[in-house]
């Protein structure tokens, strides 16, 4: 196939992100790539959003734009996608944007090889910071034999958590057709989740993968995802997303295993009540009634954690912070200074960061300044793995 003829159509999920939507439709419409159809679908937008789109549509002719009542993410993806007709699919969130040549770097990079799914890494950018973010495993095609490897680990390395393949539409070029088979199954309700239970059972249905070691895509963290307040789902959201997967596994044993891991992953930072009722502190073994315990870790996991510690009845909270406190303090969110860890009295320092590689190097880094190793506990698959997953997820 000649990779200038390739057509690829871009969807860009649009609601509320009148700031930040220019950003994002100007950098698809300036790809050096110039082959694509941008189809740009207001979810019913009550912010100037929807007008935007429609200002952009009068000056390219390659942009549709489709206004529809605001259904949601999956929604709105299904909506893009029924005007898609390039051979591949694109996903760009509408307050995300994409390197100039960001497309022909992807398609370069296949060197006359066309995979069912093209899977590139991501720029996680925060107001003062950035985080990049790679898929695990290495970079080249995978068919045949390797796939089936592959297709055994595909949502976790064996780190807890780690993903093997990042699980984000917006870093993929899906073949349409592969797309359309796998969204048909999902409901338009799914939120919690949602590019995760069509990303990998692509992934699985796929014939073949390009993994790329190139970051083109450029992943916005709202701030106000830092200082936002952590909501709990209720059980039939974990139930969705669980009978999709466990569905779409199904033809891979092996993935049972890791299917377990992801939705202890979810449960830890969307539902963490629900599977500490026999637990003291999961997944930190070593907790016992009565330890005064100091948090480290401010993520969403760092602060589910502290929260459930500080009303626990059982637990005292001595303390809790961050490599990052600084930075988190100046955007009000009331923390710890990093020093303090090293000078208060505590029974268990925890570091609740649902990453095991990242627990392990903060781990050392305290036992370098002093603190005993015996006080520190820390997330790792081991103590994920003995656990059982609670019996209100399977669907009777």
């Amino acid at each position: 196939m000649n990779k200038e003829k390739i057509l690829l159509s871009v969807i860009v999920p649009v609601y509320n992100v009148k700031e930040y939507v220019y950003q994002c439709i100007l950098s698809i419409c300036s790809q050096t790539y110039g082959n694509i159809q941008i189809i740009l679908v207001d979810d019913g937008s009550t912010d100037g959003s929807s007008f935007i789109c429609d200002a952009f549509s009068e000056k390219d002719h390659r942009i549709t734009v489709v206004h529809k009542e605001n259904g949601g993410l999956v929604s709105a993806r299904r909506a893009g996608l029924e005007f898609a007709v390039g051979e591949y699919i694109s996903f760009v969130d509408g307050d995300d944007w994409i390197d100039e040549n960001g497309y022909e770097k992807v398609i370069a990079s296949c060197h006359g090889e066309f995979p069912d799914i093209i899977a590139y890494g991501c720029i996680e950018e925060y107001p003062t910071y950035k985080n990049q973010k790679r898929n695990s495993i290495k970079a080249g095609l995978y068919t045949g034999e390797n796939l089936k490897q592959l297709k055994g680990s595909i949502l976790m390395n064996e780190n807890f958590f780690e993903w093997s393949v990042l699980p984000h539409l917006c870093d993929k070029l899906i073949r349409r057709e592969l797309l359309m088979e796998c969204m048909k199954d999902i409901p338009d309700t799914v939120s919690l989740g949602e590019d995760v239970v069509c990303s990998f059972p692509c992934m699985i249905k796929a014939a073949s993968i390009l993994s790329l070691d190139i970051m083109p895509y450029h992943y916005r963290q709202r701030e106000g995802s830092i200082v936002k307040k952590q909501i709990e789902l209720e059980k039939e959201r974990f139930r969705e997303i669980y009978k999709l997967l466990k569905n779409s596994f199904l033809p891979i044993d092996t993935l049972e295993r890791q299917l377990h891991y992801y939705i202890f992953f979810l449960l830890c930072l969307k539902g963490y009540t629900k599977i500490t009722d026999n637990m003291m502190l999961f997944p930190f073994c070593s907790v016992k009634p009565g330890d005064r315990v100091f948090v480290y870790g401010a993520g969403g996991f760092g602060k589910v954690v502290k929260n459930y510690i500080d009303h626990s009845d059982t637990l005292i909270l001595c303390g809790w912070t961050d490599k990052r406190a600084e930075e988190y303090i100046r955007q009000g969110v009331l923390l710890d200074r990093l020093e303090t860890i090293f000078a208060r009295e505590y029974d268990k320092v925890v570091i609740a960061i649902l990453n095991e590689n990242i627990c392990r190097e903060i781990c050392d880094e305290l036992v370098g300044k002093g603190i005993p190793r015996q006080k520190i506990d820390f997330v790792c698959k081991e103590q994920v793995d003995c656990a059982e997953l609670p019996c209100w997820l399977e669907v009777k």
